[in-house]
């Protein structure tokens, strides 16, 4: 019931390539930050994908196996 709790838990295939259905419920679910917990090249496929949906305005937190220079 608070506003500021998590609003939802969404399950991304590593292997995928089609995210919309995802960023769409995140849409929706109004949330203002994301813990994408995936590895930098799924996060990548993802981060672009949201970008193209115009999904710019959350803050998209991940691991530290973010902390790597070629994804950056």
């Amino acid at each position: 019931g608070s506003s500021q709790s998590v609003v939802g838990n969404y399950n991304l295939p590593s292997e995928g390539t089609d995210y919309t259905d995802i960023i769409e419920a995140i849409r929706s679910s109004g949330a203002k930050a994301v813990f994408v917990d995936l590895p930098p090249e799924t996060a990548q496929r993802f981060l672009e994908q949201a970008i193209e949906l115009k999904m710019t305005h959350i803050l998209y937190l991940g691991d530290r196996s973010w902390n790597d220079e070629d994804f950056l």
